[in-house]
């Protein structure tokens, strides 16, 4: 099934938690370039196994941990091409194992109750590639549309050839590269589905401080996106971002946000910035809350960095009730 298909079968697509953060929390360090892309390279089965553990909790959703895995990245990591392609089309191959693992253990009646899970490829933006927290304030205006398609084409094309069923321009800070991508898209590869989330400081904008609401209806030209929303974005800012985008969009609408930290990127750590203690806010701002994203419009609802299983387990609960 497709995503517009689950969505009118079921009502919500429930995707998955934080990988990156997740592995991290598993004690594998990803404090590194590469981010939860390291684990592609040294811990690929504690990668199938969080993958797992989200399908477990109820997610429709696994998306690849390709986010910061980029040829260039791999490059100046010291890979080779040929690792870096390994890599990234290891990163499907992940995903659909822990998928049929957890899909073949389950009950006919089980079966009956959940769509078969999708496996979406994550695109994650030019920025994530420096390391420093750049997605999250955004960057140059000097880079241009050709060195964004430039970025994107092999990760792009090794994701699509091993099968994905969809692919997430993720946690972009600007219009500027999520164009691009699709421009790339539209004239390579255009019966591709595609969902584009935008990164937020605010609950009204794009990172780099642009109304998300123009962001979104530029957005709604292109026939193969299927969604349109935000991810790693504050709890606190979900309710009015969604507004902004419903106002502009015929599309359905995604949202995966965090737990309610921010991002330092002087430690490359996450943070809680304003109570100590932690569950207490997160179960204020992230689990409480999907319920009202859903019925404020959204279509797609999982987490983002320092969800866990236990979140997306919280979403499944009233999804499925």
């Amino acid at each position: 099934m497709s995503i517009k298909d689950i969505v009118e079968k079921y009502g919500l697509l429930i995707l998955d938690g934080g990988v990156g953060s997740e592995v991290e929390r598993r004690g594998f360090e990803v404090k590194d370039k590469l981010w939860s892309a390291k684990a592609l390279a040294e811990k690929p089965e504690l990668l199938e196994q969080v993958h797992y553990d989200y399908f477990k909790a109820g997610a429709d959703v696994g998306i690849t941990a390709s986010y910061q895995a980029s040829l260039a990245g791999f490059r100046e990591s010291g890979y080779s091409d040929e690792d870096a392609e390994k890599f990234i089309r290891k990163s499907v191959q992940i995903v659909k194992s822990a998928r049929e693992r957890f899909y073949n253990e389950l009950s006919d009646e089980e079966k009956s109750k959940r769509p078969y899970p999708l496996v979406i490829g994550s695109l994650g933006p030019y920025a994530a590639y420096f390391a420093d927290g750049s997605e999250y304030i955004g960057y140059s205006d000097k880079i241009g549309p050709e060195e964004f398609k430039e970025f994107h084409k092999a990760r792009i094309e090794w994701l699509l050839d091993e099968g994905v069923d969809a692919l997430a321009i993720e946690t972009t800070p600007s219009l500027r590269e999520p164009l691009a991508v699709l421009d790339y898209l539209k004239e390579n590869h255009p019966e591709v589905p595609v969902w584009v989330s935008f990164n937020s400081r605010s609950g009204d904008s794009v990172s780099d401080g642009k109304p998300i609401k123009d962001a979104a209806k530029a957005i709604n030209d292109y026939e193969q996106v299927v969604a349109v929303g935000v991810n790693c974005v504050e709890p606190k800012y979900v309710s009015s971002l969604i507004s902004e985008i419903k106002a502009s969009t015929n599309k359905l609408i995604v949202v995966y946000p965090n737990v309610g930290l921010h991002y330092d990127e002087k430690s490359i750590r996450w943070k809680w910035k304003h109570v100590d203690n932690e569950e207490e806010e997160r179960f204020i701002t992230f689990s409480d809350k999907t319920k009202q994203w859903h019925e404020e419009g959204a279509n797609l609802i999982g987490g983002c960095c320092n969800s866990t299983p236990s979140d997306i387990a919280s979403i499944a609960a009233w999804a499925r009730a």
